[in-house]
């Protein structure tokens, strides 16, 4: 607290390297698709029928990250559901130049 009785708060600048951390950006290709979905881009991959939805809400690094897609990829080979990616930031993303790539194996 200031010497008037008020709370005061100075703040810290924050590395986004330091966030993002250990993030790679992997190479391997997503088996989905990109629709329209509402009027929003959306990346699909279609499951098996009468096994559901689910809807992944994008990070800061957007709806076209390969490592999402990948993960929508896996939930549905899992599930059997058809996932959905939906771009609900409206193509609004953090960049990934700063991001190194790995490859799946």
């Amino acid at each position: 607290m200031s010497s008037s009785g008020e709370l005061s708060y100075t703040p810290r600048p924050i590395s986004l390297v330091n966030i993002v951390r250990p993030v790679y950006l992997h190479t391997a290709q997503p088996s989905g698709s990109e629709q329209e979905i509402h009027s929003l881009p959306t990346y699909v991959t279609t499951g098996e029928a009468n096994r559901g939805i689910i809807v992944i809400i994008p990070d800061m690094f957007g709806w076209q990250l390969p490592n999402t897609r990948l993960l929508a990829d896996k939930i549905r080979r899992e599930t059997g559901a058809t996932v959905y990616v939906p771009d609900f930031m409206a193509g609004e993303l953090l960049i990934l130049l700063f991001l190194p790539v790995r490859s799946l194996r």
